[in-house]
C-alpha cells in the first residue's frame, strides 16, 4: 500500500496538500521539497478543509498538459526510468520496469523550483528558485548504475541496513555481522525512497523488481532480460529495437544495476561503495561466467 501510494505521488498532475493551515511554514516548506523530489513535474496546491481557491486550479488544462504522467514523454533529470519508461524489461509484470534515456521518474538533484508548482496563495515558485532542494534541506537523489551482478548473501547483509521491513526478503545475519548491520542502518537511514532493478548471481536471466518507500520493501521477480529473448521475439519496428538496444553493453547486455535513491542527507560515496561490496569480484564474474554462460546480443 505504501508503494502504491508514493507512486501515484510520482505520477501525478497535481498534488493538494490539505489542512495547510496545521502547517508551519517552515514544515511546509520541507514537505513541498520532499514531495517536489519525487516528482518534479506536479503542481503543488494548498488546501484548508478540503477547500481549494479557486478550484480552477485543479482543471487548468496547460499545466496537466505540461506534466503529463511520469514516463510518458516529459523530460526528466537523470538517466533512469524505474517504471513507465519507454525500454521496458522483457515480459514485465505489473510494475512495469523500464528504463528510459532521460528519465527519472521525475527524480532530480536539483528539482529547482518545485517543477513550477503552484500556490494558490499567490506566491508561485518558479524554476528560477537559487536555492535548490539539495542546498536547502539536503534532499537529494542519485542512480546507482553497475554491470556485474549482487551475491545474493551480501546483498542481504545490505539489505538488512535499509530503514524498512525487510524480513520477506533476507535471511538474519549471524552476531559476527551484526556490527555491520548497525553500521549500514546508520548509514543507510537518510534514504526515504528507492526504486528499480537488480541482477543477481543466483537468477542470471530474470531482472527483479527493488521497491522501497518507507518501511515498505520488496525485491521480487519482475520478466526476462533482452538479452536472454529469442530474435523472434525482439520488437519487430526499428525504433524499439533501437531503443532496447540502447541498453545493450558488451558483454551481458542490458543486464544491469539500475537503482535510485532518494534521501535526506544521503551520504552518496559511502552508500555506493556499501553496493559495490555486493557485487561480484572481478575473479568472482570470471568463474561466474564460465558457469554460467550468458547470452550476449549486443
Amino acid at each position: 500500500m505504501v508503494d502504491l501510494l508514493v507512486e501515484q505521488v510520482e505520477a501525478a498532475n497535481t498534488i493538494v496538500l490539505n489542512k495547510a493551515d496545521r502547517l508551519k511554514p517552515d514544515q511546509m516548506e520541507r514537505l513541498e521539497a520532499t514531495i517536489g523530489t519525487l516528482n518534479q513535474k506536479a503542481n503543488i496546491v494548498h488546501a484548508e478543509y478540503g477547500m481549494v481557491t479557486p478550484l480552477s486550479t485543479l482543471f487548468d488544462s496547460g499545466k496537466i498538459a505540461s506534466n503529463a504522467p511520469i514516463g510518458h514523454g516529459g523530460e526528466h533529470g537523470e538517466a533512469h526510468g524505474v517504471a513507465h519508461g519507454d525500454h521496458g524489461i522483457a515480459a514485465h509484470g505489473d510494475h512495469g520496469i523500464a528504463h528510459g534515456h532521460g528519465d527519472t521518474d521525475g527524480y532530480s538533484e536539483e528539482g529547482a523550483g518545485h517543477g513550477g508548482h503552484v500556490d494558490v496563495h499567490g506566491h508561485g515558485h518558479g524554476a528560477d528558485t537559487k536555492q535548490t532542494f539539495k542546498d536547502k534541506f539536503n534532499i537529494s537523489s542519485f542512480t546507482y548504475n553497475r554491470r556485474k551482478p549482487f551475491d545474493p548473501t551480501r546483498l542481504q547483509v545490505f539489505l538488512q541496513g535499509m530503514p524498512a521491513d525487510v524480513g520477506r526478503c533476507v535471511v538474519p545475519v549471524g552476531s559476527e555481522l551484526t556490527g555491520k548491520v548497525t553500521e549500514l542502518k546508520k548509514l543507510l537511514r537518510p534514504v526515504i525512497r528507492s526504486k528499480g532493478f537488480c541482477w543477481l548471481t543466483s537468477q542470471p536471466k530474470t531482472a527483479l523488481y527493488w521497491a522501497h518507500a518507507g518501511s515498505f520493501y520488496e525485491l521480487q521477480t519482475e520478466g526476462a532480460w533482452w538479452a536472454d529473448v529469442p530474435e523472434e521475439h525482439m520488437p519487430n519496428d526499428e525504433s524499439s529495437r533501437n531503443k532496447v538496444l540502447a541498453d545493450f553493453q558488451e558483454p551481458f547486455g542490458d543486464r544491469r544495476q539500475e537503482i535510485v535513491f532518494i534521501g535526506i542527507g544521503m551520504k552518496q560515496e559511502l552508500m555506493e561503495a556499501a553496493l559495490d561490496e555486493c557485487l561480484l569480484t572481478d575473479e568472482e564474474m570470471a568463474a561466474y561466467v564460465e558457469k554460467n554462460p550468458l547470452t550476449r546480443k549486443a
